[in-house]
């Protein structure tokens, strides 16, 4: 059976001291917490410097020799290659390279990826070092990345070195100051081009440190696995599989990943779907053959009170039914914070997760989610907007889209990839980033258009598949009113009002070509008409199936006549080839593929009566949830392919995983 790979990541002062590991040891013995762990390298978030550091491996060689006394895999994380974020600096390494911002100011504690200085004095013996005390596998933490350094969000390194390569690669000849102009040009397409070379170049820059890593490492031991975490981010080209195969090397070894991300504390549940998107995302992205992708589940800065240990085991199930197949926990404070004695209980929860955790990740069997997709690919931070209005600029505002908007909280299906889809739903910003290919195959098919991405549909020469126009922009008092179309449903007559002094999004109104239908006007609050057509739909010629939502299309859907219209439009749309989805009236996501789903109940209240429409060949589910109970679920009817099942009840925020039974 294919089991969740369960992993914990331990703290310096977890392990430093002998008293404190002898403790930590005594606790496993008798929880039996997991069977591998990872012993940070560093307490903080810049390189220490070389004494620390040799000092430091000299006692995880030792610590890491008494695990495997006990059987335990053991391995070590290590924080701080290049270095995260501004953070003791006076007190961090120094002697290499620092990088630097685009504005030509270095950025300090973080160091150039390239720089033969740093590498040579100070990855080198770190890692030498690392591969030298026998551990199991040795994790990269998420430094390995061009942005996000604290301070200041930025693309790359722009020190003399790194910006005259850049610029030979990209066919630049100016000076730094002018680099973001660079960008701007008139030509579409040679603005997309200049773009795509910067996102390529900064994907060589990551998988060539991943490639030197990998040839210091293996140069000592080649037996030893290597794992990258990574926090997705979009200016880095994403090219997890060029990466991949840089940490792999000339023999072909095995690669482990970790997808970051935050929900450090579990005030808002919510940011939880977003982190499972993000990883599902990213999982969806790696190759096949990357078997062991553990989501991390972290509760930084560690004070227990901010995350309760039922949201702690909640983590996994919902991160590994998007993509995951096991979970990093990185859970346990400082001891000079608080004593380990209050971790107990959040063991145990953890624990008591396992077994759930085993099935899900066996039903996965590593398949991505069928469903909706959103169209984000590889090149989605082509169509990113700064907040300056240039490309290089990373603050800004990215436009809502299907993942987290209130239509995956209804109960509608995502897919992460084109592959798995069924249908998209897309914005502006992602026809902007997507190829002509892209487009033209997501045309045939179905797809949920916002006015934005009708906009960039028509600019780019597909209107004639799109089937309407933006005849204007409303700004304020548009309140939807549906027509009799009988993909209305309940919500024929009916109004919806959003309210854009409260929470302003633009009312597109909408010119419909002569084949296309009309599913809602535009009035006032007195009921004059200000648009006749603020969304509709379309049979195009390429076969493919188009609606056009031009008021509030990812948000304001949990009226119950909304939430029944769009879940018959989304069927409608993909020709009734839509995996499954929730047909009644609740508030949680689910995740499907071929023969299993999960459903998550995204509310304070208990999910009762819930009605699952599934393709499936099979009419019986056998479900179960994390208290170990199993339901055996018989089909009650069907409808045009799909089976009806009527889900047990479902405490709030707890999951339900369906096997059907062969």
């Amino acid at each position: 059976m294919v089991c969740a790979h369960v992993s914990y990541r331990l703290t310096v002062q977890l392990w430093e001291k002998d008293e404190d590991f002898n403790e930590l040891l005594q606790i496993m013995d008798v929880t039996r917490m997991a069977d591998e762990f990872a012993f940070f390298s560093n307490n903080n978030h810049t390189p220490p410097p070389m004494d620390i550091m040799r000092s430091r491996f000299a006692i995880l060689k030792r610590r890491i020799a008494a695990m495997h006394e006990r059987g335990w895999k053991a391995g070590i994380n290590h924080l701080c290659t290049l270095g995260h974020t501004y953070e003791n600096v006076r007190h961090a390494a120094s002697g290499g390279q620092l990088m630097t911002y685009s504005s030509g100011v270095p950025c300090p504690g973080n160091f150039c990826p390239a720089d033969p200085v740093w590498r040579e004095n100070y990855i080198k013996e770190c890692y030498t070092l690392a591969a030298e005390c026998h551990p199991d596998f040795i994790w990269i933490d998420d430094d390995l990345r061009l942005s996000n350094h604290g301070k200041v969000y930025d693309f790359g390194c722009f020190c003399p070195s790194c910006f005259s390569r850049l610029s030979a690669f990209i066919g630049y000849h100016g000076e730094l100051a002018n680099l973001p102009d660079f960008f701007e040009c008139h030509d579409v397409a040679e603005k997309r081009k200049r773009r795509t070379a910067l996102l390529e170049w900064n994907a060589h820059v990551i998988a060539d440190i991943a490639g030197y890593i990998e040839r210091v490492v293996h140069a000592v031991d080649p037996s030893i696995i290597l794992g990258q975490m990574d926090g997705y981010q979009p200016i880095c080209g994403l090219d997890f599989a060029g990466h991949a195969a840089a940490l792999a090397g000339s023999g072909h070894c095995p690669v482990w990943w970790r997808p970051g991300g935050g929900f450090y504390f579990d005030c808002c549940p919510d940011e939880m779907l977003d982190k499972a998107n993000s990883i599902g995302r990213e999982a969806a992205m790696l190759p096949k053959s990357i078997e062991v992708i553990q989501a991390e589940v972290e509760s930084f800065n560690y004070q227990r009170l901010n995350k309760s240990n039922f949201m702690t085991a909640l983590e996994p199930q919902i991160y590994c039914a998007a993509g995951a197949t096991g979970v990093a926990y990185n859970v346990f404070g400082e001891l000079e914070w608080d004593v380990f004695d209050v971790n107990r209980s959040l063991i145990r929860a953890l624990n008591g997760n396992r077994n759930f955790l085993n099935r899900i990740v066996h039903g996965n069997q590593r398949i991505s989610p069928q469903g909706i997709f959103d169209g984000v690919g590889r090149m989605i931070h082509l169509s990113h907007r700064g907040h300056d209005g240039k490309w290089l600029t990373l603050q800004g505002n990215d436009e809502p889209s299907f993942l987290n908007s209130e239509l995956q909280k209804i109960g509608l299906p995502a897919a992460y990839t084109a592959e798995e889809a069924c249908l998209y739903a897309v914005t502006g910003q992602t026809v902007e980033s997507m190829s002509d290919e892209e487009i033209l195959s997501m045309l045939r098919k179905g797809a949920y258009l916002d006015g934005f991405a009708l906009q960039a549909l028509n600019l780019r020469g597909y209107g004639s598949f799109t089937g309407f126009t933006v005849r204007e922009i409303i700004e304020e008092d548009a309140i939807e009113e549906f027509s009799s179309h009988p993909l209305n449903g309940e919500a024929i007559g009916k109004r919806r009002n959003a309210r854009q002094s409260f929470w302003y999004q633009p009312a597109f109104s909408l010119e419909p070509c002569s084949d296309a239908q009309i599913l809602s006007r535009c009035v006032d609050y007195c009921g004059l008409e200000l648009g006749k057509c603020l969304s509709g739909v379309y049979l195009n010629s390429l076969g493919g199936r188009i609606a056009v939502e031009g008021y509030y299309p990812w948000r304001t859907l949990f009226y119950r006549s909304q939430s029944d219209r769009v879940k018959q439009l989304f069927r409608w749309l993909s020709q009734e080839e839509l995996p499954g989805y929730l047909a009644s009236y609740h508030r949680a996501a689910l995740w499907i593929r071929p023969g299993n789903v999960l459903v998550w109940n995204m509310s304070q209240d208990p999910l009762q009566d819930g009605r699952l429409l599934l393709k499936s060949e099979s009419s019986v589910l056998i479900a179960g949830n994390q208290e170990g109970q199993e339901w055996t679920l018989k089909a009650t009817g069907t409808d045009h392919g799909y089976h009806i099942f009527t889900l047990p009840a479902m405490a709030p925020w707890t999951a339900l995983y369906c096997e059907s039974q062969v």
